[in-house]
C-alpha cells in the first residue's frame, strides 16, 4: 500500500459487513475533549511500556506529551463556555444541590416529570441545550432562541427529530431584556403538568435563579408521537438499526454516548440531555457562517424578479444534507418570508421524496428539523427515475429530467432556488455535475469538502 493511503476498516456484525469511516464533516463537529484526551493517554501509557530507552520512542512521547497539553488548555478553555446542569425529577424523594452554585454559576434549569414525558428548561442567555431523541419544542418565555439556524416562535410547537443517526442540533439561546414573576412560574408548573408534589418551593428556586439570570428563557419540551417512528421501532425491536437511531441497547456494552454519565443524563425511555453541548453537537464554522450571511445579504437586497440560484455540491458524506437544511432555515426566519424552491437532483438520498426521484419542491415554509424522512412533501413536479444510481445508458434521461425542471421552475415566481446534487465526483458523476452547472448557471456554487481520507479525492476542487 502506498505510504500516506488510510486502508479501510470493515466490521463484520450480525446482519453484514460494513466499513467503518471516521466521518467529519465541513460543518464543524468538534471532537469530545475529554475522548480525546483519553485516547492520548493510552497513547502515552503504551509507549511508556514499550519505549526501550528507543530515541524514536522518545521523539514520539514528547511529540504526544504537547498534544495531551494542549488538549488540555483547550479544555479549560471549553470549560469557560460550558454551563452547569441541573436536572429536578418530580418523582425524586430527597433532593440535593448546592443552590449557591445554581445561582452563582451560568446553570441550565430542568424540571422533568418522566412519567408525563414533559419537561420545563429554564436557560440564561448564550447557552447551548442539546436533547437527544423525538419531542417537541415550544419557546414560552424569553427571546427567541436559535435551532439549526431557524429562530423560533414564541408559544409555536416545533417537532424535533434529534436522532442519534445524524449530526445533533442545539437550542441556542439569546440575549433577553424580559424579567420572570412569580406568577408567570407558578402558571408554567400549572399549566405544563409537571405534577410537583411541592412546586411552592421550586417557583421559590427558580425566583433566586431569575433575579440572578435577568435574561431566561423558558423551554416546554414533551415527547413527540408519530406513525413512521412508532413503526420502525415496532418492526426493528431486536435490529441493529433500532441501536443506530435509537440507541436502544440490548448488553451491558452500551453506547458511552447514551449512557447516564459526567456528561449525559436520561430523561426517559428514549429521551436525554447532553451537559456539554460544544462537544457534542454541530457548531458551524466561520466559512458556513460567512457564505449563508452572503447568501441571505445577496436575499434581502436583490432587485430583479429572477431568483438567486445556490448550486451546493460534494462528494458522498460531505454535510451537504445538514448544510441544505440549515440555510433553508436560516432563509425561512428572515422578515421578508422569501420563496424558496428546491430541485433535487440527488436520487441516492432525495431530502423531500423518497430515493430514485427527481423532483420540484417549491413554497418551502416550515424548518427542517430532523432527517428526509421527518419532511416528507408532495413535490410540485417530480419524476420517478427507478434508480439510485445513474448508469451511463441512463445519462442522457438523467439529464433531461432535470432540464425539464428547471425549465418548468422559470415560469413561476421564486426568490431562492437551491439546487441539491449527488456525492458522486468521479467518472460519469463529474460529467454529470459539468453538465448540470452548465445546464444551471448557478449564482452561488458551494463545494463542501469532506475531511474524511476516503472521500477527499473523489470530486477535484
Amino acid at each position: 500500500m502506498k505510504k500516506g493511503k488510510v486502508a479501510p476498516v470493515i466490521v463484520e456484525t450480525k446482519v453484514g459487513k460494513f466499513l467503518l469511516r471516521d466521518f467529519r464533516p465541513p460543518i464543524q463537529l468538534r471532537t469530545s475533549p475529554r475522548k480525546m484526551k483519553t485516547k492520548i493517554k493510552k497513547d502515552l501509557k503504551r509507549l511508556d511500556e514499550n519505549s526501550f530507552g528507543l530515541s524514536t520512542n522518545k521523539k514520539r512521547k514528547n511529540k504526544v506529551k504537547k498534544q495531551l497539553n494542549f488538549h488540555e488548555d483547550n479544555q479549560e478553555e471549553e470549560k469557560e463556555e460550558e454551563s452547569s446542569l441541573f436536572i429536578i425529577f418530580n418523582n425524586e424523594q430527597d433532593i440535593e444541590f448546592n443552590e449557591d452554585e445554581l445561582t452563582n454559576t451560568k446553570s441550565i434549569l430542568c424540571f422533568v416529570n418522566s412519567k408525563t414525558r414533559r419537561m420545563l428548561i429554564f436557560s440564561p442567555q448564550s447557552c447551548r441545550i442539546t436533547l437527544l431523541g423525538v419531542f417537541t419544542l415550544e419557546q414560552i418565555f424569553g427571546s427567541s432562541a436559535n435551532l439549526h439556524g431557524f429562530t423560533l416562535e414564541l408559544s409555536q410547537r416545533y417537532p424535533i427529530f434529534n436522532l442519534s443517526s445524524q449530526s445533533l442540533m442545539s437550542i441556542e439561546t439569546t440575549t433577553s431584556k424580559t424579567s420572570l414573576s412569580e406568577n408567570q412560574i407558578r402558571t408554567f408548573f400549572d399549566n405544563y403538568q409537571l405534577q410537583f408534589s411541592s412546586p411552592d418551593s421550586f417557583v421559590g428556586l427558580v425566583q433566586k435563579f431569575a433575579k440572578v439570570h435577568h435574561d431566561l428563557s423558558v423551554f416546554h419540551i414533551e415527547q413527540f408521537q408519530t406513525t413512521w417512528i412508532e413503526s420502525m421501532k415496532e418492526f426493528s425491536q431486536s435490529h441493529l438499526a433500532n441501536q443506530w437511531l435509537f440507541n436502544n441497547k440490548t448488553n451491558s456494552d452500551e453506547d458511552e454516548q447514551t449512557q447516564n454519565n459526567e456528561n449525559f443524563k436520561q430523561l426517559w425511555p428514549g429521551m436525554g440531555i447532553f451537559k456539554n453541548s460544544y462537544t457534542q453537537s454541530i457548531t458551524y464554522s466561520a466559512d458556513i457562517q460567512s457564505i449563508t450571511n452572503s447568501i441571505i445579504s445577496r436575499l434581502s437586497t436583490k432587485t430583479t424578479s429572477d431568483p438567486l440560484v445556490v448550486f451546493v455540491c460534494g462528494a458522498k458524506d460531505s454535510g451537504k444534507s445538514t448544510y441544505l437544511r440549515y440555510l433553508i432555515n436560516r432563509c425561512l426566519s428572515q422578515s421578508s418570508h422569501p420563496k424558496i424552491t428546491f430541485l433535487d437532483s440527488d436520487i441516492g438520498q432525495s431530502e423531500f421524496t423518497p430515493s430514485g426521484c427527481i423532483s420540484l419542491i417549491n413554497n418551502l415554509h416550515q424548518p427542517l428539523f430532523g432527517p428526509a424522512a421527518s419532511h416528507l412533501t408532495k413535490p410540485l413536479k417530480s419524476f420517478y427515475f427507478g434508480n439510485i444510481k445513474v448508469e451511463n445508458d441512463k445519462l442522457i434521461e438523467y439529464l433531461n429530467y432535470v432540464k425539464y425542471l428547471y425549465d418548468f421552475i422559470q415560469n413561476q415566481r421564486q426568490d431562492l432556488l437551491v439546487v441539491n446534487t449527488m456525492g458522486w465526483g468521479s467518472d460519469s458523476g463529474l460529467v454529470i455535475m459539468k453538465e448540470l452547472i452548465d445546464l444551471i448557471k448557478p449564482d452561488i456554487l458551494i463545494q463542501l469538502r469532506s475531511s474524511n481520507p476516503h472521500f477527499r479525492h473523489i470530486m477535484p476542487a
